[in-house]
Order: structure tokens, then sequence, then C-alpha cells
């Protein structure tokens, strides 16, 4: 029964003993995979990106902002995945959730854009 309840609250434990010195499962490993997918687009968006300076209505600020975001996008997806890494084995729920907002956010996007 002990056992039966330390496998269910796995996710849950932060500072249990026993888990302080484990390695990140194979879950976890699959979540750091599918949010890095989410960076081979990013060429496409680089080069989309810059037709964002052919619309003469937009705003130079709008304009620089958005072209920053594109640029900076894998900075924030790599330190996201590093971040994760670090903080994995005292807060896996934390952990957890940091992987999964990019493949989140970006499904989101793709189906407004198809929809």
């Amino acid at each position: 029964m002990k056992r039966l309840l330390h496998e269910s609250f796995r996710v849950v434990c932060i500072n249990c003993d026993k888990m302080k010195d484990e390695k990140p499962g194979i879950f976890f490993k699959i979540m750091r995979v599918i949010s890095l997918t989410t960076l081979l687009l990013w060429p496409l968006f680089i080069f989309l990106g810059i037709f964002l300076f052919d619309n003469p209505n937009n705003s130079f600020l709008f304009e620089n902002m958005v072209f920053l975001g594109i640029i900076s996008y894998p900075f924030l997806i790599i330190g996201n995945v590093i971040l994760s890494n670090k903080i994995y084995k005292k807060y896996r729920i934390i952990a957890f959730s940091l992987l999964l907002w990019p493949p989140l956010v970006f499904g989101f996007y793709t189906w407004n854009l198809f929809s």
C-alpha cells in the first residue's frame, strides 16, 4: 500500500528523499523533445517575418517588436528547457508546466490558423 501511494503521487512529491537523486523519466524526456520540436518551423517564421516590413500601414514599433519576438523565440524555448531541467528534482509540476506551454501555444495558433 505504501509503495502504491508513493507511485501514485510521484509527480506531486517534492521533498521525498527517495526521489531527490532520481533521474528524469521517459515522459519528461519526451516532453523535452516535444517542446523543442516547435523550433523546427522557426526558419520559416524568420522568412515570413521579413514581410512584416512590407506593409506601409503598420507602425515602426509594432514591426520591430514582432520581428524581435520572432528572432528571440529560440532563446526563450532553449532557456525554458534548461530551466525545467534544473528545477526538475525540487519542483516537478513546475518543470512539466514549463515544458508544456510551448507546444500548447503553438498548437493553439496552428488550430486558429487552419480553422
